[in-house]
């Protein structure tokens, strides 16, 4: 909703293709850390973790990323898709 909001503004209009291009590239400093709108594909650049779930219910992580990667959210590059 904050990276909506901020392209919103950015475009000064609710304008769907307006919002779309002003969009590209923002930048949100969220919980999981910094993340940014990819410009080609609209997804987000974030960091990525696996996790593992303990007795409790509760998810310890036990491997990140550390920063953010690049979308690839049709798997354009891999061989084999």
């Amino acid at each position: 909703v904050y990276l909506w909001a901020a392209a919103v503004e950015k475009a000064g209009s609710t304008d769907v293709d307006k919002v779309k291009e002003a969009a590209k590239g923002l930048e949100f400093k969220a919980p999981e850390g910094l993340v940014k709108i990819e410009g080609e594909n609209q997804h987000l650049w974030k960091p990525v973790r696996i996790g593992e779930v303990q007795a409790d219910g509760l998810i310890q992580e036990i491997w990140s990323t550390g920063e953010a990667v690049k979308p690839d959210p049709y798997l354009k590059s891999y061989e084999w898709a």
